[in-house]
């Protein structure tokens, strides 16, 4: 006669693996996993010696495997098996650790985008401070003024990032040097992102001194702000040594109206000898 003693109902087992009862009820009809015993009277019970293969099961569905890929591997399991599938899966665990180390990266430098952003009492004014080398992926060149094909250049910058697996964390736009004149005429010669990726395409914005002001408003109006500030260092005996950044500092990830979007514009400069 059977030893009942360490059997479980499937309201106790299911407490014992924190899943609810259907989750059990699931994996019973669907031929994953069965109640290991039943008494004369036909009712089922798990034993406890079946939590670890259990165990086994949730950390497989939490890493995303399908359901039939461990049914599969239930009915056919032995020890060669079971270490193939644990290389498989610590290399499905590395991929997942270095996204969700990416993703973190990320929600770290927003928090502190984000931050600065709600700091800045005097939006409008000119400041100068250094800022250091950084990396920066470029989209290509726009060579047309129209901005109806600036979706589709962001779009192709995009993939590119997707493909090679590229982690960023900034979006902006550059005007070059040469076109940092007044009468200010705003045309963006590439978009940018910025990484902490070494791979081919990668350049660098200089570190160095940099005026910088900030945009409040929608992208079509930025010009007002780039003469204000091309004029501010007009005026003050400034001379500008290479190209505009513009980062987002406020965008439509934190903002329902664009008139409230805060774009910073920094341009390298150095003081007239």
């Amino acid at each position: 006669m059977r030893n009942f003693d360490n059997l479980m109902p499937i309201s106790k087992f299911a407490e014992l693996c924190g899943v609810s009862r259907q989750t059990l009820i699931y994996y019973d009809k669907i031929g994953i996993f069965h109640p290991g015993h039943a008494d004369e009277k036909g009712y089922r019970f798990y034993s406890l010696l079946q939590h670890e293969e259990f165990s086994l099961i949730s950390m497989l569905a939490e890493l995303d495997t399908p359901l039939e890929e461990i049914k599969n591997y239930l009915e056919y399991k032995n020890a060669e098996t079971f270490l193939s599938l644990l290389k498989q899966k610590e290399q499905a665990v590395t991929k997942k650790i270095n996204k969700l180390n990416s993703i973190s990266r990320l929600i770290k430098e927003r928090q502190k985008i984000t931050g600065e952003a709600l700091e800045i009492v005097e939006p409008e004014k000119v400041t100068f401070n250094r800022q250091p080398e950084a990396k920066i992926i470029l989209s290509k060149p726009i060579e047309d003024d129209d901005p109806a094909i600036f979706p589709e250049v962001v779009s192709e910058l995009d993939n590119l990032l997707k493909r090679k697996n590229i982690e960023t964390y900034e979006f902006g736009a550059i005007v070059k040097k040469e076109n940092l004149v007044l009468p200010f005429d705003y045309k963006i010669a590439w978009f940018y992102t910025t990484t902490y990726s070494d791979t081919d395409g990668t350049t660098v914005k200089p570190e160095g001194l940099y005026a910088s002001t900030c945009h409040r408003g929608n992208y079509d109006t930025i010009g007002i702000s780039y003469r204000r500030l091309l004029s501010c260092l007009s005026e003050n005996g400034w001379l500008i040594t290479g190209d505009s950044y513009e980062t987002d500092l406020l965008g439509s990830y934190t903002q329902k109206n664009e008139n409230e979007y805060l774009t910073r514009v920094s341009i390298p400069v150095k003081k007239k000898i």
